[in-house]
């Protein structure tokens, strides 16, 4: 209760605190950027980010990848982990290339990071920059389509390189 003699005003100001923002991003650079051969071991380092404007946690962040843990999400960090705004929590995870990546000249995930948020999906490409062992049993050819050179090179037993015409 605020008391007022006459002539005498009073100036109220009210402030609009904005809600505070829970948001994650995910960054996950590769390495190496390239390879070649099946049995190659590419690694991704996921930087989960609190990019909002409020701390979060403590609690359990988790990436799900298509390419690791059979698309199923995998903890990064310690369970109780606490984030202020600006903060990450960092993890690692490795992939190893198939026969068929090979053939298909990259591969290609997306991520994205859970907790109290959801970030965007991030993506990343490896791409292959070896030679096709094509005749070789290390490669299962039957199947896939991959357009005339490939024909021709199981056909001969040559060996070409990705985007190379066959001759």
């Amino acid at each position: 209760t605020i008391d007022l003699r006459e002539g005498e005003a009073v100036t109220c100001v009210f402030l609009n605190e904005p809600s505070p923002i829970e948001a994650i991003s995910l960054s996950k650079p590769a390495a190496p950027t390239t390879y070649s051969a099946a049995g190659d071991e590419l690694t991704y380092t996921y930087v989960v980010t609190n990019s909002g404007d409020t701390t979060l946690g403590p609690e359990q962040f988790n990436v799900d990848d298509d390419k690791i843990n059979g698309g199923e999400p995998f903890p990064c960090g310690p369970a109780d982990t606490t984030l202020a705004p600006g903060e990450t929590v960092t993890c690692t995870a490795t992939y190893t290339v198939v026969a068929v990546d090979l053939v298909a000249g990259s591969v290609v995930n997306v991520a994205f990071a859970t907790g109290s948020a959801v970030s965007e999906p991030d993506s990343v490409t490896v791409t292959f920059d070896g030679v096709l062992p094509f005749g070789d049993d290390e490669l299962p050819v039957t199947g896939v389509g991959v357009g005339l050179g490939a024909a021709v090179g199981v056909a001969t037993g040559a060996s070409h390189r990705i985007g190379a015409v066959a001759t």
